[in-house]
């Protein structure tokens, strides 16, 4: 493992691809302050010790696009490569330099850059050690060359054994990087999970919706049904086998359909049910010569929420309204980028905020179901004596 990277895991790609992208533009940064040197230099290089250096330079450019582009192995690679051919144009400069040269390269002026790359490359004690061989190195050989060492030289190795700070700043960068990398990729981990959490709750809300709507309201009409049931029971009944036999629709589907598949549900809702059923006929967008209202088409998911929503709140006033001559009405309407649903009774009313936790009717089986939308939402007002309207609304968020 490289002594930079944390120990709680891999070190990931986008990491190193970013902290090589940084080590290129001071690798950058520091060719441009070397090209004076650099331009003095070259009538006292040996010609072969010249191209080397100017490859080394070129090299140096291409350190960001290479980071990019290729395969992390060979990124990796690089970073071994560079110190390498760094110390070696450095040290050789010495040797193959023209008699009256200055002592030392250009490259050296860049060897910040291959001690930085050194630190994710090697262990922090082997690139600790480069920095310091790369400081003393110099002074070595022209000493070895030169039986002494210019003032120069010796104050410039000084300073070049603050390299070793490069790599400790150039190690905590790239585990500063990754530490935020796994950060943010057990994030969407959670984030993940959660979702899935959260769609097993959906679901288990949905079948208790559904048996709550269908199956013990059909069960409870049925207990208190003499004789043969009617035609309306029957419908209900299969309707509740039904959902059951093909599951809840998943939340989250986005087919479009039309408002008239809309409209037909509610159409057969009231039917069933004995309740007038108003509002302005569908036409479907983009029909030619309609002086109906176009109305938005609807995901599948909002279809099937409106409808069970407004299936609940009709059964729930045919259950509590508590008279026989109760007028229901369901009114249907276009709003701007959604459709509005609501339904009315003269029935006895009730107080909404009496209404005990444990009663899933208005809670959850109507409002929590439009609320789930999202762009959902859902009212219920009604008062003692005074009636029941609920309206539920969606429009694309």
């Amino acid at each position: 493992m490289v002594d930079g990277a944390p120990a709680g895991g891999a070190v990931p790609g986008s990491v190193d691809r970013r902290v090589t992208a940084m080590a290129a533009v001071l690798g950058v940064l520091l060719l441009l302050a070397s090209l004076p040197t650099a331009a003095d230099q070259q009538g006292w290089a040996d010609p072969a010790w010249w191209t080397a250096s100017i490859g080394y330079g070129l090299a140096v450019v291409l350190l960001a696009p290479a980071g990019a582009w290729l395969p992390l192995p060979a990124v990796r690679a690089l970073w071994s490569l560079y110190p390498l051919v760094s110390l070696v144009l450095t040290v050789t400069w010495v040797l193959t330099r023209a008699p009256g040269a200055p002592p030392t390269a250009w490259t050296w002026g860049v060897e910040p850059l291959a001690v930085g790359l050194a630190a994710f490359a090697w262990p922090a004690p082997v690139a600790v050690g480069y920095a310091v061989t790369g400081a003393l190195s110099v002074p070595l050989v022209v000493w070895l060359a030169e039986g002494a060492v210019p003032p120069g030289v010796a104050e410039h190795s000084l300073l070049h054994l603050g390299n070793v700070l490069f790599v400790m700043i150039f190690c905590a960068l790239r585990r500063h990087l990754t530490h935020v990398a796994q950060a943010a990729r057990r994030t969407v981990e959670g984030g993940r999970e959660l979702a899935v959490m959260e769609a097993w709750a959906r679901r288990r809300e949905q079948v208790a919706a559904v048996v709550h709507d269908e199956v013990l309201s059909t069960l409870t009409v049925a207990a208190r049904t003499v004789g043969p049931p009617p035609p309306a029971l029957r419908a209900a009944a299969a309707r509740g086998v039904e959902l059951l036999d093909r599951g809840v629709q998943p939340v989250g589907s986005a087919d479009l359909v039309p408002a008239s598949a809309l409209m037909a549900g509610l159409r057969r809702l009231c039917d069933e049910h004995g309740v007038v059923l108003t509002g302005p006929p569908a036409a479907e967008p983009g029909a030619a010569g309609s002086d109906r209202p176009s109305w938005p088409q609807v995901p599948v998911v909002v279809l099937h929420a409106l409808l069970a929503a407004s299936g609940e709140a009709v059964r729930n006033s045919v259950r509590h309204a508590g008279r026989d001559d109760v007028h229901r009405r369901l009114d249907v309407r276009p709003i701007p980028g959604g459709v509005e649903v609501s339904v009315h009774d003269d029935g006895r009313g009730f107080d909404p905020d009496a209404v005990p936790a444990g009663r899933m009717g208005v809670r959850d089986s109507i409002l929590g179901r439009v609320r789930a939308l999202p762009g959902g939402t859902g009212t219920v007002e009604s008062s003692p004596a005074g009636g029941t309207v609920v309206t539920m609304r969606w429009a694309r968020p």
